[in-house]
């Protein structure tokens, strides 16, 4: 599984910045989990999708789902708090308090 740090998949680094180290990890993990496992995700019935398209959808997917992460964590902050830079500071100061576990399920 590749290291929430780092930027494994070269998101463009002006993005990769933007995101909190959570959003950072929910795309590598989810874009690695995607890309591998296509028959996961698709109707025993349908056909593979070509992998060129399938990596696009998986990027698409992993995008989409950091955003969303980020969106989460500054809105339920924004709106306590009531300031974008302090939900910044306040989410950015959470997550380096907080160890990420995967389950082991």
């Amino acid at each position: 599984m590749p290291d929430a740090s780092e930027n494994t998949f070269k998101v463009p680094v002006k993005q990769w910045r933007r995101w909190t180290p959570a959003a950072r990890k929910v795309f590598n993990e989810t874009y690695d989990t995607l890309l591998n496992n296509q028959q996961v995700f698709l109707h025993p019935k349908t056909a593979a999708v070509p992998q060129a398209q399938w990596s696009t959808t998986a990027w698409n997917a992993a995008w989409t789902a950091a955003d969303a992460v980020d969106d989460v964590l500054t809105s339920t902050v924004v709106d306590y708090k009531g300031s974008k830079e302090v939900a910044r500071r306040a989410v950015k100061r959470l997550l380096q308090e907080t160890t990420f576990v995967r389950s082991q399920a």
